[in-house]
């Protein structure tokens, strides 16, 4: 009985142990078969953050590729903006040693201008001080052969009213080509102040060569006035002395010849009057003399009077000439410092619009190189969050 019971109880004990056994090991299968699915989901996560993270590993490589071709590209154009920076401050240099030898290129061509015009000047002051000296020696040539003639005349008149009249004409004559020469010389004088005055109003708005040559035209038709002057006085006075000449010695041979005949026919009627005729005679001929001493004087004091007035035009153009030559070397030299002002402002605004230009490209270097350093420390954050969770993913 006791063995049965031991049997029993050991039959028992065996089944419940094969009971407590088998469902250990049903707990432990499904313990191993929890933690093999567990396993698998870990691993399908794994595989997954591993195939996510070589995607981020190519990504971050790309852009690390990408990056270095950006600096790569940055540093060709830094290099190539310092190499055009560098040729443009060479073509600058260049061009600026091009503009100062213009510069002095164009100084030494207005000092030239300038010599030439001064020599020029000159010249034609020496030239019209000739014509004028010439224009006096003719003048008293011509005063001259007035005199022989009036002196011829009047050694070929015989008759008092003839002399008289001839003398008359004369002097009207004389008188009037000096009331002609003085109103023609007036004329040209006045016309002379109206081209100098023209010519110091334009000089202000033309170049100094158009100035020089107006100036120049004035003169030449000055002189050319002056010679066609003489000439055409010289011309007159040799017609009216030839013509005055033949004229007296046919009246005269004429008159002779009258009076010649009207002696042989009248002689004893004319006798007794001989005496009053002679005295009404000398009467005339003193008059004469006196009227033509008389007209002699004003003749001589309109010359001097000519003479006068001549120098005293001589000598207002010469000043107004000097005036116009000191009024074109201010104006020269006004024209040389705001010429100079000019070439400083235009370097300074040279300069500054370089300067402007470079700051404008430090700008935008500097703007750039901040966008990209902006670009790369968002990138690094987010490589830095991204790391992060893979970190507490894999902590996991």
């Amino acid at each position: 009985m006791i063995i049965k019971t031991k049997q029993v109880s050991q039959s028992f004990d065996e089944s419940y142990f094969s009971r407590q056994t088998k469902q250990r090991t049903d707990h432990t299968i499904d313990l191993l078969q929890t933690n093999k699915d567990k396993d698998r989901q870990n691993i399908l996560v794994c595989n997954d953050l591993a195939r996510k993270y070589r995607t981020k590993v190519n990504e971050l490589e790309m852009k690390h590729q990408q990056l270095t071709q950006l600096h790569t590209e940055f540093e060709n154009k830094f290099h190539q903006k310092e190499l055009e920076e560098n040729r443009a401050k060479k073509e600058l240099g260049e061009i600026a040693m091009a503009l100062n030898l213009e510069a002095q290129k164009s100084k030494i061509e207005m000092n030239d201008f300038l010599n030439v015009m001064n020599r020029d000047r000159t010249q034609t002051i020496k030239h019209d001080l000739e014509q004028k000296q010439q224009f006096e020696e003719r003048l008293n040539q011509t005063s001259i052969h007035v005199k022989n003639y009036d002196l011829e005349r009047r050694r070929l008149s015989a008759d008092v009213t003839f002399h008289r009249s001839m003398l008359d004409l004369k002097q009207r004559e004389a008188l009037r080509r000096i009331v002609d020469t003085k109103n023609r010389l007036e004329t040209i004088y006045t016309k002379q102040r109206e081209l100098n005055q023209n010519a110091a109003i334009a000089e202000q708005d033309r170049r100094a060569a158009e100035l020089m040559t107006k100036m120049n035209d004035i003169e030449n038709r000055r002189t050319n006035l002056m010679n066609q002057y003489l000439r055409e006085k010289t011309e007159k006075s040799e017609e009216r002395e030839t013509v005055g000449a033949n004229k007296a010695k046919v009246r005269h041979a004429e008159f002779e010849t009258r009076q010649h005949e009207d002696h042989l026919r009248h002689f004893q009627k004319t006798v007794s009057k001989n005496e009053e005729v002679e005295h009404e005679l000398r009467k005339s001929v003193k008059e004469t003399e006196f009227e033509r001493r008389k007209k002699e004087q004003e003749v001589q004091q309109l010359k001097q009077e000519l003479d006068r007035k001549k120098r005293l035009d001589s000598i207002h153009i010469r000043e107004e000439i000097a005036k116009a030559e000191r009024e074109e070397k201010d104006l020269e030299q006004q024209l040389t410092k705001e010429k100079s002002k000019l070439d400083k402002l235009h370097t300074q605004c040279e300069d500054n619009y370089l300067r402007l230009l470079k700051q404008r490209e430090q700008i935008r270097e500097t703007k750039t190189l901040l966008q990209i350093h902006q670009r790369e420390h968002e990138r690094l954050l987010r490589v830095h969050a991204r790391s992060q969770s893979l970190q507490s993913l894999n902590n996991i």
